[in-house]
């Protein structure tokens, strides 16, 4: 995947080749919120603008290709599974 130029110039997110268009999506949101559970992930994206939006099913299929990637982490916090992003 080559970067995508816009007038603003190059994104950080644009070097990252390997992450698709919904992952690059929830990976703006765990910038702004470290640690989250399904359900305000999903209350999230449906703030987001209408091009940006997802279904829970692309969502759930993201987290889960995230994981796998090693970007996030699902771990439980009390009585919640909650998301987390892995920082080094």
């Amino acid at each position: 995947m080559s970067p995508r130029f816009s007038s603003g110039g190059l994104s950080t997110f644009d070097l990252l080749g390997d992450l698709t268009p919904t992952e690059r999506t929830l990976t703006r949101i765990f910038l702004r919120h470290s640690k989250m559970t399904e359900k305000e992930i999903y209350a999230a994206i449906t703030e987001l603008p209408e091009n940006k939006q997802m279904s829970k099913d692309e969502m759930n299929a993201a987290l889960k290709s995230l994981a796998e990637k090693g970007w996030v982490e699902k771990k439980r916090a009390g009585f919640k599974q909650v998301y987390i992003i892995k920082q080094k």
